[in-house]
């Protein structure tokens, strides 16, 4: 009988992490043009995380629209609400969609190889998705004055919600930059930011976190109040990146879709 060390979390990480590494080499040997090599970059972590996330949380690529008619870039990753979403578009093997960005729970950006530029490209993108209005849900109103509603919330980023706030990550294959570099060129871009619209959290596979301490010490995937952005230098960083994001993604709840408010106020049925 094969000792039950091969089935802690660690070591299934650990095989899971050269297993990327080693598919992401072959394809930089077959492909020479660096969008099918991004691409594929994309494809080793949705398998991954299709692997390992519940049913519940849809993967795919495409782009996420709201209710004021803006609609983010082309995103690399999208993590959604499979089970009560309303796909906008979906191609026929169900990849790229269109979806509310009210029910997406969050964007990952891919990098094979993470270089200085990518780091403010990629708050860039960030910026684009996390100032998109998030609004359109069917949310309860009493029937009776002074009736008490019982409404879930949450409580993310230092402020209450009635719906979670989309996150973002940043996950790269590798990187020249030493792990003092990242953390540097993250933090020069973005900390004086609000803290609800920064790159959450960064994993460089193999190398190291970026993520956020709170005045306790704790890690966390997400900053608060009186956090800040650390390095973690960790050959386990694929293992620490998913744990501290599981742990808010698998809370995420989204009130009723109100898909009217996609109409448009100039809207009239004919």
């Amino acid at each position: 009988m094969e000792s039950s060390e091969h089935y802690r979390l660690p070591a299934i990480f650990d095989k899971a992490a050269e297993a990327m590494q080693a598919n992401l080499k072959e394809l930089q040997h077959s492909f020479s043009h660096n969008g099918l090599r991004g691409q594929g970059a994309e494809e080793l972590l949705k398998t991954f995380l299709r692997e390992h996330l519940p049913i519940s949380m849809g993967i795919a690529s495409g782009c996420a629209v709201d209710s004021k008619g803006q609609t983010s870039k082309q995103l690399d990753i999208i993590i959604y609400d499979s089970l009560n979403s309303m796909l906008l578009y979906t191609d026929s093997s169900n990849t790229n969609l269109l979806i509310p960005i009210e029910n997406v729970i969050s964007v990952i950006e891919v990098k094979s190889n993470l270089r200085e530029r990518d780091i403010e490209n990629a708050i860039n993108n960030m910026t684009s998705v996390k100032e998109m209005s998030k609004t359109a849900y069917i949310l309860g109103e009493t029937p009776f004055p002074g009736q008490v509603l019982i409404q879930d919330t949450v409580n993310i980023y230092g402020s209450t919600y009635y719906a979670m706030p989309t996150t973002y990550s940043l996950f790269a294959f590798s990187s020249e930059m030493s792990t003092e570099n990242i953390l540097r060129h993250i933090n020069e871009k973005q900390s004086t930011k609000p803290i609800d619209k920064r790159i959450d959290n960064l994993c460089v596979l193999s190398q190291c976190n970026v993520i956020n301490q709170s005045q306790s010490g704790k890690l966390n995937a997400l900053p608060e109040p009186g956090s800040r952005t650390v390095a973690a230098s960790t050959k386990q960083s694929l293992l620490l990146w998913y744990i501290l994001n599981f742990n808010i993604w698998c809370q995420a709840k989204f009130p009723p879709l109100q898909l009217s408010n996609y109409l448009g106020n100039s809207f009239h049925f004919s």
